[in-house]
């Protein structure tokens, strides 16, 4: 991980911000992917990671101050909206897929 502050909108900086929301042994050897330039194109891949740790979908990560309800959103992230993962455990969050 990169310990200085990269000048805002470059890619190290594109980096630095996604890394922040992992936990240090996963951003470690991550991969990190940008949007697309433009709509319907594929994303740019900003770092070539090694752990193929989790591929997922574009989203936003909501982390609680409590416990998620799996009455509410469940866990299967297959159901087309918002899901828990890592439920039960200290790194739960919600999951909330985004276009």
């Amino acid at each position: 991980m990169v310990s200085k502050e990269a000048p805002h909108g470059s890619k190290e900086a594109k980096i630095q911000e996604a890394l922040s929301a992992a936990q240090e042994k996963v951003a470690m050897d991550a991969t990190v992917m940008d949007y697309p330039e433009k709509e319907g194109a594929s994303p740019t891949e900003l770092r070539k990671g090694t752990n193929d740790w989790v591929t997922s979908p574009p989203h936003t990560m909501v982390f609680p101050t409590g416990k998620l309800d799996p009455a509410i959103y469940g866990t299967n992230p297959k159901k087309g909206g918002p899901w828990i993962m890592w439920a039960g455990t200290p790194y739960e969050h919600l999951m909330v897929p985004v276009k």
